[in-house]
């Protein structure tokens, strides 16, 4: 038998050996194929995802890998299902995470719309079982644009609803009119807040308090049961400080008020006892004009006289002397008054010390007193009305010189 030079030269083995080599790989093969579809056909019997993750492991390049990949979401899928249709809205911050790592593994996953709508479903399903504002919020956050949008807004509503008249809170009342303003329930949202808001300044029982509500409610149905426990406790206030201001307070803002005339009663001897403190000739005639029929008349008038003529002896004023001789021509001072008068006569310290001159006597006209004449003549002696105010002064004088008489 003839051996092949080549098998010599390479110490090739001989044929049985290649064939014994051939056979046992065939047989790895053969074995390693019925491995991988027994561990396929297995995992399928258990249908888990622990089973599929296993295969993937075990058979990494297996000609299964695409169909384990696919049956394995299937299975997550249904996983997530049950676990949904078992523990509803229970747990929605983990079964929304359960959901979210679908979407990871699978974002364009055949199971992927389904899982859009479980996982709105349960939020919606949360929402609707806590029954609160903040629930509803939380879906319409979550899905803006969701199933359910329409159905959540409704029970949002309700629910702010709901939570305002249990809790008769402003700030509730707040809350539901500022979202809606037109709603279901607006009209009574805001009866009952009126209310509150009544009771409340009635509580606080300050005239603070009732403004502020008036400001809100000028004309509300409760408006006018405000304005009448404002007016009281005005007046109650000016009937605990038994003050003039208080008083003088409550007249001008209710001049025909309930109390009207209990607070001028109690007004006008407080005005007498200040204008004898204060004894001036302006508060005297505040109260005579205030008080043209008082009892107290005729002892202001006298007190008034006194106050005149003591400013005019203080002040030493000429104007002050001679407006206490025209207004009180038979008074009790007028000699006094009289002889001071007459021995200053030529003072010129009441002037208008006015520039121009047509102004000036214009002025000068207008007080007409031997004074400013005298005044005038003296500042403008070239002026064109120096011989006028000549004849005037001198009939002032006339007038002052029959004093002495």
């Amino acid at each position: 038998m003839r051996i092949c030079p080549m098998l010599i030269k390479y110490r090739c083995p001989s044929l049985p050996v290649l064939l014994f080599l051939i056979l046992i790989s065939t047989g790895l093969i053969l074995s390693g194929c019925s491995s991988a579809k027994t561990d396929f056909e297995e995992a399928k019997t258990a249908n888990s995802v622990e089973a599929y993750d296993s295969f993937l492991e075990k058979h990494a390049e297996s000609s299964y890998h695409e169909e384990i990949k696919s049956l394995r979401e299937s299975a997550y899928f249904n996983y997530l299902k049950t676990e949904i249709e078992n523990k509803g809205s229970q747990n929605i911050f983990s079964l929304s995470n359960m959901i979210d790592t679908y979407f990871a593994e699978y974002p364009n996953g055949k199971h992927s719309r389904e899982m859009t709508i479980f996982r709105e479903r349960i939020w919606f399903q949360k929402a609707l079982k806590e029954d609160t504002p903040d629930s509803y919020q939380q879906y319409l956050l979550e899905y803006p644009d969701g199933s359910f949008v329409e159905r959540a807004r409704q029970a949002r509503e309700e629910a702010l609803y709901q939570q305002a008249i249990k809790s008769e809170s402003d700030t509730d009342f707040e809350s539901y009119l500022t979202e809606y303003p037109k709603g279901r329930f607006a009209s009574e949202i805001k009866e009952l807040r009126e209310n509150f808001r009544f009771e409340s300044a009635k509580e606080e029982n300050t005239v603070a308090a009732l403004d502020s509500f008036l400001a809100d409610y000028p004309l509300g149905k409760l408006s006018g049961e405000a304005n009448e426990l404002r007016e009281e406790i005005l007046f109650k206030q000016a009937i605990e400080t038994n003050s003039i201001q208080e008083y003088r307070e409550y007249l001008i803002q209710y001049p025909v008020g309930r109390f009207a005339d209990q607070a001028k009663s109690a007004l006008e001897p407080l005005e007498y006892e200040n204008a004898t403190t204060v004894h001036s000739v302006a508060v005297y005639d505040q109260y005579l004009a205030k008080y043209p029929e008082s009892n107290n008349r005729e002892a202001i008038i006298g007190l008034r006289e006194e106050a005149l003529f003591s400013a005019a002896k203080s002040l030493r004023s000429l104007k002050d002397y001679f407006k206490y001789i025209l207004e009180y021509p038979e008074g009790k001072y007028i000699k006094e008054a009289k002889e001071f008068v007459t021995d200053n006569k030529f003072r010129s310290d009441y002037t208008l010390g006015d520039p121009d001159m047509k102004k000036a006597w214009e002025t000068t006209l207008e007080i007409d007193n031997f004074f400013q004449y005298y005044w005038f003549i003296k500042e403008f002696p070239n002026s064109k009305y120096v011989e006028d105010a000549k004849q005037l002064m001198q009939k002032k004088k006339e007038a002052i010189d029959s004093l002495k008489e």
